[in-house]
């Protein structure tokens, strides 16, 4: 059978070099596991600290010529994919034209509330968000702004994203995200009982590097095949070219 040692609170689990079954089962009530690593060799006289081990992606996708289906998504400078909204009740949004422009209007009761928009974004890096909106109000009437853009760091941390407390006129909403910080993910999110209109045809999230004007967000699903699945330790990485 296995050895099994501890020591301050760490468990080793040493396998005998022949095994006649595959699977490791730890028994016992109450068992809490984390930080675990799976050495292979004889590690009874060094074991290194905890490490991160190796990811990998498309390893469940095995085909039967032994070949790796993969799936990649691609996308054009701007990430922000308006048919998230079909995921939304659209009892509680519309969207309609305002002033000939095409767009999102939220109002209170509204799932919109909250709804991500995207997270799925590169660690440390800028972002620039930037679109047209108007808030349906009088001027000078003291309520606040309506509907914004929220972003959600990983350290805690949040920025808003909208024109100005102005009223009944359009204006541009921009932010550029620090480079020092990892986006967790972007939403909507609402303040005040004041409909807000966001101009879809000027919304647009991209990489703050060669900033382009608006375009309409595209992407294209490649499929292809390869011999082995992609892997990666630390910042070393399968890379496809």
């Amino acid at each position: 059978g296995s050895k099994v040692t501890t020591n301050n609170n760490v468990t080793t689990v040493t396998t005998p070099s022949t095994l006649t079954d595959d699977t490791l089962r730890l028994y016992g009530k109450g068992i809490k596991v984390n930080n675990v690593r799976l050495l292979e060799g004889d590690k009874t006289n060094y074991i290194p600290s905890f490490f991160e081990g190796m990811k990998s992606c498309f390893e469940d996708k095995l085909q039967e010529d032994g070949t790796y289906k993969m799936e990649i998504l691609s996308n054009n400078k701007n990430l922000f994919n308006e048919n998230i909204l079909e995921k939304v009740n659209s009892n509680y949004y519309e969207i309609i034209n305002k002033d000939n422009r095409r767009c999102l209007k939220i109002e209170r009761p509204s799932l919109m509330h909250r709804t991500r928009i995207l997270n799925q974004l590169k660690k440390n890096t800028s972002y620039k968000i930037s679109f047209d909106m108007l808030y349906d109000r009088t001027k000078g009437d003291g309520l606040a702004q309506g509907g914004s853009i929220h972003i959600i760091y990983t350290d805690g941390t949040s920025n808003s994203c909208y024109a100005s407390t102005s009223y009944n006129e359009w204006l541009n909403a921009s932010i550029i995200t620090p480079s020092n910080k990892t986006i967790r993910y972007i939403q909507f999110s609402y303040g005040a009982n004041t409909p807000t209109y966001i101009d879809l045809d000027t919304f647009i999230i991209q990489e703050n590097n060669n900033l382009v004007d608006y375009v309409y967000h595209k992407s294209n699903k490649i499929q292809f095949s390869s011999i082995e699945p992609l892997r990666g330790v630390g910042d070393v990485k399968d890379r496809l070219s």
